[in-house]
């Protein structure tokens, strides 16, 4: 179960055997764990690969982070190491709960258990990281200013340097043309044909991530491409490193669902690059907004 896939008051069995795991652990290493369970859910929420989306970001040091819908922690403690104090807001309460249980010796972490806009706060943040949680945030509306609404609303939040710090799997990604369920709806080829159907969350194209920007106000922004994906990153492009046609060699691809699968992507990302549309079809999109 991955974010957008939530009910917020009952755990699934899965995420039930997760609070177990998380709840009788005395350390935050899970590699025990995840060498007798290999169960995709338990990896997404317990590996420490996760982490690997924000460990090359420069954070300043003495900084305060607001994280958005932590879910279970996965990248949460990598935060604590890299600031000096991380506010978790998650919607779900047995969730909350588990980060707190799960970083329990951490002494600069506060957990929260509510919707992030509806909670009032004695501080401003340097950075508000939002995690695979955008597409949730309309819930699934294809009208991109409920998108862009949530971004500016989480802006009021920051301090005046303040910086928001989003990923988002790219509706046109190439894993999806090779065959990959969609996100949301479990169904292959849904982003890709708009979404004929009503589900709980969106993925979106580049030029659609730059419409939300654009609607939300945000002049300035990055956008950095995390390889295979934002969930198990091995390599982060930008549009001032992009890669070359050794990209097959460095990157690891992984399908936790294969019946759909119709060709394994690695086999055309040199054409990608050839081609020059490696940004138009990357997977994932990690983006830096600034507002000063």
């Amino acid at each position: 179960m991955q974010e957008g896939d939530v009910n917020y008051t009952v755990a699934s069995s899965i995420e039930q055997d997760i609070l177990h795991y998380i709840n009788n652990s005395d350390s935050e290493n899970y590699s025990e764990v995840l060498k007798s369970d290999e169960r995709w859910e338990v990896f997404y929420h317990l590996s420490p690969t996760r982490t690997a989306i924000i460990d090359w970001y420069d954070f300043k040091y003495d900084a305060e982070i607001l994280e958005v819908g932590g879910g279970f922690g996965a990248i949460t403690g990598r935060l604590c190491d890299k600031v000096r104090g991380v506010t978790v807001v998650e919607k779900a309460e047995y969730r909350a709960k588990a980060i707190a249980q799960r970083y329990s010796t951490r002494k600069n972490i506060c957990v929260i258990t509510g919707d992030v806009l509806k909670l009032t706060y004695d501080k401003k943040f340097d950075y508000i990281v939002v995690n695979g949680v955008l597409g949730t945030s309309g819930c699934g509306t294809d009208d991109i200013s409920a998108y862009a609404d949530f971004l500016k609303k989480l802006s009021l939040l920051l301090k005046e340097q303040g910086k928001i710090l989003f990923t988002i799997e790219n509706r046109l990604g190439i894993k999806y043309f090779c065959g990959v369920k969609e996100k949301y709806s479990n169904t292959a080829f849904m982003g890709i044909n708009r979404y004929p159907e009503k589900t709980n969350g969106r993925t979106f194209s580049k030029f659609e991530v730059e419409r939300i920007l654009k609607e939300a106000k945000i002049e300035k922004y990055k956008f950095y491409y995390p390889m295979p994906d934002h969930i198990t990153t091995q390599v982060v492009y930008s549009d001032n490193y992009l890669p070359g046609n050794n990209i097959n060699e460095r990157i690891m691809t992984y399908y936790p669902q294969e019946e759909s699968l119709l060709i394994v992507e690695n086999i055309v990302y040199s054409d990608l690059v050839e081609n020059k549309v490696f940004t138009f079809m990357a997977n994932s999109f990690f983006v830096e907004c600034s507002f000063n």
